[in-house]
């Protein structure tokens, strides 16, 4: 596994981006032009990558991190051919040494749809399992989606 830190993407890498986020959420959240791919990117502040590579140089992941509302937020996607390896948990602790706080939106729920007509499963669990706080009242209640708010934050933040 190769990690690749950068601000600013390829034309090559928006691409495999879009085609990663197509395939691993749910069918709701699909984007079929670049030009929306690259609007959704375009709102965010302050945005660094870090794209995981296989050993053949293919796209597999992606996390990132952004500022909204002068907070730190990311976001997580795994080709569900690398999930639960433990590579979800080391791109969390890569963010963890940079930021004293992690805000994100994870759905909740097991009842959305993959565009393969699988369902998509919940990660809610995983960042349960990774110190991450829910907040059950604070809801991202879209048309298209519903997730509820993780906070992760610093021990030195409570102390």
């Amino acid at each position: 596994m190769e990690f690749v830190e950068t601000k600013i993407l390829s034309a090559k890498q928006l691409e495999e981006l879009k085609l990663l986020w197509n395939n691993e959420y749910p069918e709701k959240l699909y984007i079929d032009k670049m030009f929306h791919f690259k609007e959704y990117l375009h709102t965010k502040e302050n945005i660094e990558h870090v794209l995981v590579l296989n050993s053949s140089g293919e796209l597999i992941g992606w996390f990132f991190t952004f500022i909204r509302s002068e907070e730190n937020w990311f976001a997580l996607i795994l080709a569900s051919t690398i999930q639960k390896q433990g590579l979800g948990r080391k791109l969390l602790n890569m963010a963890k040494q940079k930021h004293l706080e992690l805000n994100g939106w994870v759905i909740d729920h097991n009842n959305e749809i993959l565009r393969s007509g699988e369902a998509y499963m919940s990660p809610l669990q995983f960042y349960k399992n990774n110190d991450f706080e829910v907040f059950n009242y604070c809801r991202l209640g879209l048309e298209k989606i519903s997730a509820v708010k993780v906070v992760w934050k610093a021990q030195e933040l409570y102390n």
